[in-house]
């Protein structure tokens, strides 16, 4: 990681020490959802809380993926990017094929921190804690969030 000293508290922080990688040779971070959540409608897009909250390291960026077992059950993750400036709780964006309930705590996705370089100078916005499009307006879309 970037940074040895990183880390994610009821949501935790990225700089918490339970934010770490299963193992020493993982890359992710797993990502516990913040409560239950039933995946009733096949096919649709699901927003679900995470335990984890931003911002990221400095000159990181993040990317949401789903985890090896995931797809086993018949749900998908969509990729994400997390921006490092990003200080809201993390969401994954999940569909499932089947209706079922994921619980609290299980771990759906997880999150790779990479090292990025700015090849342009931002245009001053402060990114605050909204996702999915929120420095874009015109780019908003109602999701189902349970």
């Amino acid at each position: 990681y970037p940074d040895s000293d990183f880390a994610v508290t009821g949501p935790f922080h990225i700089n918490d020490p339970q934010a770490r990688p299963a193992t020493q040779g993982s890359a992710g971070i797993d990502l516990p959802l913040a409560g239950n959540y039933n995946l009733d409608l096949p096919g649709v897009v699901q927003i679900c809380d995470t335990q984890l909250q931003g911002p990221l390291p400095e000159g990181t960026v993040g990317l949401v993926l789903p985890r090896s077992s995931t797809s086993k059950r018949g749900i998908q993750i969509i990729p994400g990017v997390i921006d490092s400036d990003y200080e809201g709780i993390i969401k994954i964006q999940v569909i499932s094929n089947v209706i079922q309930q994921v619980v609290k705590g299980e771990k759906l996705a997880q999150l790779i921190l990479l090292p990025y370089r700015k090849t342009i100078k931002g245009q001053g916005k402060i990114r605050g804690s909204g996702g999915f499009g929120s420095t874009d307006p015109s780019s908003q879309e109602t999701f189902n969030q349970n």
